[in-house]
Parts: C-alpha cells; structure tokens; sequence
C-alpha cells in the first residue's frame, strides 16, 4: 500500500453504492484480508455506527441493517488494528 499522511493513495479500498440504500461494498484491492474499524459518524460529529469488519480481498458486504443508520449523509472511515486511517469517504444512506 502506497500510505500518503495515513490514507491510502493508490485507490486500494472503495466504497460502493453512493448512495447506499440496503448494503454498502467495501473493496480491498490489497494481497492481505485483515481486520478493520468501520465507522459511521453523522456530519455534526455523533459516531452513529461502529464496528469490527473483516476485509477479505475483493469486495466484502457490509449490510445497512446491521449498521443501523437512519437516511442521511454521513462520514464513513476505516481503521486498520493499529489505527490507521485507511479510508475516509462522504456517503449518502438512502
């Protein structure tokens, strides 16, 4: 992974739809799976979802109903086990 102030710069990880209506695709384009930080954090700062996700290379599956999250735009972020920033991205819940 190409690292540029903690995010990564080559495109290695996306999200997918924009806008998310019941699940969201989070891509791994790196050889390694490995376990995650997925967080949702409404636009005035409130964490509105949390949780562990194992990344498995390739598109994984992350269902919006086990996230929980009401329709709104929201800042998703993805950490790796040392807390790296790995992603930060602006999605739309539909």
């Amino acid at each position: 992974c190409d690292y540029v102030g903690g995010l990564v710069e080559n495109g290695e990880f996306e999200i997918y739809p924009n806008p998310v209506k019941e699940v969201m695709f989070i891509v791994n384009g790196s050889e390694d799976a490995f376990e995650a930080s997925l967080q949702i954090v409404s636009l005035d700062g409130a964490v509105t979802a949390a949780q562990s996700v194992l990344l498995n290379k390739g598109a994984n599956v992350v269902n919006r109903a086990d996230l929980n999250v009401e329709a709104g735009l929201y800042v998703v972020s993805l950490r790796n086990s040392q807390g790296g920033l790995i992603l930060v991205k602006t999605v739309l819940f539909k």
